[in-house]
């Protein structure tokens, strides 16, 4: 019996010290903050790695690696050489300014 009250005191003791060593390192990180620097500069040059575009396959079929050019080659991407007309599209939308209202604002 004396070994069972024993055992529970053990378990207490050993609950109560987990709690001091949470507790205490609580404290530690909201007085000094995350500074785990080393973590998160590693993780940001990862994600560069990722992110960043190395090579670019060019309308020609070569494949460039040249950053300037890369830059030039995926800027014309999202560029037209014949924009089309947006008016047949807005047809269907009602006009809410008139030109007296837009007179106005102009």
């Amino acid at each position: 019996m004396e070994e069972i009250r024993d055992l529970k005191k053990i378990a207490e003791l050993r609950k109560q010290e987990e709690q001091f060593w949470e507790s205490r390192s609580r404290v530690k990180w909201l007085r000094s903050g995350d500074k785990n620097t080393r973590f998160f500069h590693a993780t940001t040059m990862q994600r560069r790695s990722v992110n960043r575009i190395a090579r670019i396959k060019l309308s020609n079929g070569d494949w460039e690696i040249d950053e300037d050019r890369i830059m030039e080659a995926s800027s014309n991407l999202f560029t037209s050489s014949n924009p089309h007309d947006p008016s047949p599209l807005l047809v269907g939308f009602p006009v809410k300014i008139s030109e007296d209202m837009n007179s106005l604002l102009v």
